[in-house]
Order: structure tokens, then sequence, then C-alpha cells
């Protein structure tokens, strides 16, 4: 009896010990993290503290202080108001588009040229008073640092660079539902985004360029007709002046997210000279149909009614920054399998910034009958394995998953967009040349 009431207690005590060194193991590394966070740069996004009462307003007092001085960075607070008078400035429905409450008041981009992002039937009317039409030629004089704490979505039309190039390229078996479906979606998330597709049909350069899409011919092919992707990059880093630039399937759908994902990713890594990766795993959604993809919120219910999201090995989209050394990376062609794993193993071995972006990207691929895996049927499925063998002899494509990401992306309580170094990385990740 006292032998077993003794080892009772000497177990009950190693079992509290252990909980108690657990306790202290998982608040260390919260810490460890937020210290990360807070040092490697600013936040991604600050909440507006306004020093003044935002109720007490009038968009006449608020004209007759435009005409007296030019606005300054850091009048926050006035261009706030600004944003509240319904002067040629476009409000977002909470229901279509991007939320009030989500676009950060203290931004340092400017992301009040979305306009044709969203749906028009919820914008209000410019009002046609001398005022508002005052405010509206002061306005224009506004540059777009001076802009960016409106929560706007201006009809200005502007010439200036995107934030990002998004390019695809159809295969000659896709859907007519599912190209039209792309299409809409991706116009959607102009003017910061701009799409281009490589095609060289006829029907589909004149359905794109009437949606506001780039099109460029396909100059280079290999495994039965699949584009290789290095030669996709180099022509539109050559064409356009973007910020960053992004390779996607051409079935993949994105949410309004993409958007403040991209720029809370150019705000904090913009001015790092390492190049940069972003990727993320897609969600699976069968049978996505035209209203479901006629609006981000529409598309954000049919995920989470209907989606599964895909395992981690398999990347549908390609996010890079300038300073990505494409022409370093051998001709592997899109639509067959292998080169996504073996993009993400070089570009961690090379120490290049990947970041994981799943949990705020919503990329909603167009699941039809012929399932999940449609590169595995396509003609020289083995194309890009063979091809990299050449490099290396034994690979393994697991080392490629976007769980092996340094950085990964999340959403604050406040859902404001942060980033995050990844505690620790599973043992796949390593060694994936043996």
């Amino acid at each position: 009896m006292a032998v077993g009431y003794f080892l009772g207690k000497r177990t009950l005590v190693f079992v509290l010990l252990s909980m108690y060194l657990l306790t202290l193991y998982f608040i260390h590394g919260y810490y460890s993290m937020l210290t990360y966070n807070r040092h490697r740069r600013e936040p991604f996004e600050r909440v507006l503290q306004d020093k003044e009462d935002m109720t007490s307003f009038s968009c006449s007092k608020l004209v007759a202080h435009l005409k007296k001085q030019s606005l300054m960075h850091t009048d926050a607070v006035l261009l706030h108001r600004l944003a509240k008078c319904k002067i040629n400035i476009r409000n977002v429905n909470p229901t279509d588009g991007i939320h009030r409450t989500h676009l950060d008041k203290n931004r340092k981009r400017n992301i009040d040229n979305i306009r044709d992002s969203f749906s028009r039937k919820h914008l209000h009317r410019e009002s046609k008073t001398d005022n508002e039409k005052n405010m509206v030629n002061n306005r224009n004089k506004f540059t777009r640092k001076q802009l960016q704490h409106t929560n706007c979505i201006c009809n200005k039309k502007t010439d200036k660079a995107p934030l990002l190039v998004l390019f695809s390229t159809w295969s000659d078996n896709m859907s007519g539902r599912i190209r039209d479906n792309t299409c809409y979606n991706w116009r959607s998330l102009r003017p910061l985004v701009q799409p281009v597709l490589f095609t060289n049909s006829s029907s589909a350069r004149r359905e794109c360029e009437k949606n506001g899409w780039s099109v460029l011919p396909l100059r280079q092919t290999a495994a039965g007709g699949a584009p290789v992707l290095k030669v996709m990059f180099a022509e539109v880093l050559r064409r356009f002046n973007s910020t960053i630039y992004g390779f996607s399937n051409g079935d993949i759908l994105f949410g309004e997210n993409l958007l403040k994902t991209l720029v809370a990713v150019e705000e904090t890594f913009g001015a790092e000279k390492r190049p940069l990766l972003l990727i993320g795993t897609r969600t699976n959604v069968v049978n996505v149909t035209s209203p479901e993809a006629s609006s981000f919120s529409n598309l954000q219910v049919a995920s989470k009614k209907r989606g599964k999201l895909f395992i981690h090995q398999s990347q549908d989209y390609f996010i890079t920054n300038k300073a990505f050394p494409w022409s370093d990376i051998p001709g592997v062609v899109v639509g067959r399998r292998g080169y996504d794993n073996w993009i993400v193993i070089n570009s961690i071995l090379k120490q290049h910034t990947v970041i994981d972006a799943t949990e705020t990207i919503l990329a909603v691929h167009q699941t039809t009958r012929k399932g999940i895996y449609e590169g595995h049927s396509r003609p020289y499925p083995d194309y890009n394995t063979k091809l990299l063998a050449r490099y290396h002899k034994t690979i393994r494509y697991v080392a490629g998953s976007t769980r092996c990401a340094g950085i990964i992306t999340k959403y604050s309580v406040k859902g404001n967009i942060f980033a995050l170094k990844r505690n620790s990385v599973p043992k796949f990740c390593k060694n994936p040349y043996p």
C-alpha cells in the first residue's frame, strides 16, 4: 500500500511538472513570435487613433478648410472625414466588396483607385452641390500618400502601375463556364491587379480584352503544348511595370482578401532586395456557378459550404517580386506535376523570403468531373520531373509543401493581416535532395 501510494504521488507530481513546463514553452514561443513580428518591421496595418470626435463635422466646413491649406501626409483625421463626404467618392456596401472595417485607415499604400472592383449598384450617387464640386476639384490634387487613409472607391481613372500583374493560360479543353467565371473574377480585382492571358486563340483574346484583360501570344511550349513558365514571367516583366508579378492556374478564383494580403506583403517586404515568393493552398469547390463567381461574398459563402482545403503539397499560384531569379529556373511547364514543389524547394534552399498565405488568401479551384488531379491525365505528365532529374538525381517533392515556408500570414482579432515567423517546420521539409 505504501509503495503504491508513493508511486502514485510521484506520477502526479511528474504530470503536474510536465504541464507546467509545456505551459512555459508555449508562452515563450508566443512572445517570441510577437517579438519577431514587431522588430522585423512595422506591423502590416495599424488602427487609426482618432484624436477628435468624428460625429461633429460638415462637408462645407471641410471644403473651406481645404481651400485655405494643402493637406499633408499627417492629416489622417481630416482625410478620414473626407471619405465620409458623398462627393464623387463611392463607398463600398459591406455586403459586396471590401468591408470598411477591414480596410485600414492608416494604410501606407493608397487603395483609393479600386474602382470597377465591386458591384456598382451599391455605390452612392454623386452629389451636385457647389461645395461638393469644389471638393472634387480639390480631391484631384491629392497625391497617393495623402489619400491613403480614405476607405473609399473612386471613379477617377488612373494610368498608374498596378500592384500585381497576374497572368495565366487556358487549356483548349477547359469549359466555357470556367473561363467566364475566371474572366469575371479577375476583372473584379482591377485596377490593383492587372490580369493577363497567354493564348493563341482569337476567341479567347476577344472575350478577355472586352473585360479589361491584357492578352499576349504563347511563344514557347513543350510537353504537348504546355506553356513554359519562365518564358511567360520574362514576358510580363518586360512588358508591364508593377511591384509584384504572379502566375495562377486558369481555373482559380480569388477572394477579396487577395488585395489585402498583397498590400500587407508589399508594405512589409517591399523594401527588401531579397527574392520573395508568395504561395498558398487552394480550396476545392465543386461546380462553382456563375452567381457564386460573380461576387466575392458569394464566393466566400460557397467555399465555406462546399469547399475543402486541398493537400499542402500542391500550389496553384506563385507571386514574386522583381528580384526573383526566374531566368535561373529550368524550363518547366505549367499543367504538369512536380514544378510547383521544386520552385518552393529551390527558393527555401536559396534563402529567399517564402510566405505561406493560405490562411489569408482564398483561392477557389473550380472542380469539375475531371477531378482534382487533371495534370496527371494530360500528355507527358512526367515532363517536369524528368527535366528536374537532370539537375538532381533524387528529389523529395514533399519538401516543397506550403508548410515548409518560413513565414505565414494570419488575421488579427481586429481583422488586419500580419506576418508571423513559423515556429518550426515539419521534418519532411529538411533534406530535399537525399
